[in-house]
């Protein structure tokens, strides 16, 4: 995250009313703004983390395809595909892009990204 985003973050969800905030006086008596997730922004938490599960299942199906299909390997431990200097895995990742889309029509929405 970037310096400068985090506040104007906390906003837009305050306005959203998915965290409420509170001033509060810390340890050291310092005043600051203590803020705390909603329900309706912990369910909104909780569909965004299984969308996100969803997707990274989608994403993980495809690289294990192009490792099966040996387009794709292992480099330097897990989670760092390194594409093979003779194959293609653009096939494989328009796959998982359809994967998305196809979850997604299911669902009636696509996800904000």
């Amino acid at each position: 995250m970037e310096e400068g985003s985090l506040y104007p973050a906390l906003q837009r969800l305050l306005l959203q009313g998915s965290v409420k905030a509170e001033w509060k006086r810390t340890e050291t008596n310092r005043r600051a703004r203590f803020y705390a997730l909603t329900t309706a922004g912990r369910k909104q938490l909780g569909v965004e983390v299984s969308e996100f599960r969803q997707m990274m299942e989608a994403i993980g199906r495809v690289l294990e395809d192009a490792k099966e299909a040996g387009l794709a390997r292992w480099e330097a431990g897990p989670g760092k595909w390194r594409q093979d200097e003779d194959s293609s895995v653009s096939g494989h990742f328009a796959n998982c892009r359809q994967e998305v889309a196809r979850r997604n029509e299911i669902r009636g929405s696509w996800p904000d990204l």
